[in-house]
């Protein structure tokens, strides 16, 4: 699923098997990967602040009436980045949340072992 729009991605097995965290991109947001992550839990402050930079950069060359849900879903990630980082702050920790590094369904937010993959779509229970 990907990690932005959460439209299906066919990703074979070894890609897959390659993938530590499983956040992929469907052909409309390549240009995020690197970038735009949905769980943020696992990344320090320095790389949230390097991804926010990014993000930044991206939103400015988002110009246009038709681009506007891309500004949105831009916006959106940013304000949760600066959250994130507000909450890193406050805890005084530069770590991430080591609890959060497991790989993680998109479409449920389980632990990808424990996903029936029943979970997304005409497939949702």
């Amino acid at each position: 699923v990907c990690c932005v729009c959460r439209v299906l991605v066919l990703v074979c097995d070894t890609c897959d098997a390659a993938s530590p965290h499983g956040e992929y991109y469907c052909s409309e947001h390549t240009s995020m990967r690197g970038l735009y992550y949905h769980f943020l839990k696992r990344f320090n402050a320095a790389e949230l602040r390097q991804q926010l930079e990014g993000l930044q950069s991206m939103l400015k060359k988002e110009i246009g009436p038709k681009r506007k849900n891309r500004r949105n879903t831009l916006r959106r990630k940013i304000v949760e980045i600066e959250e994130r980082l507000d909450e890193l702050n406050k805890v005084g920790d530069d770590r991430q949340d080591e609890q959060d590094t497991i790989r993680r369904c998109r479409a449920c937010a389980k632990p990808y072992s424990d996903c029936p993959g029943a979970c997304w779509g005409f497939w949702k229970e």
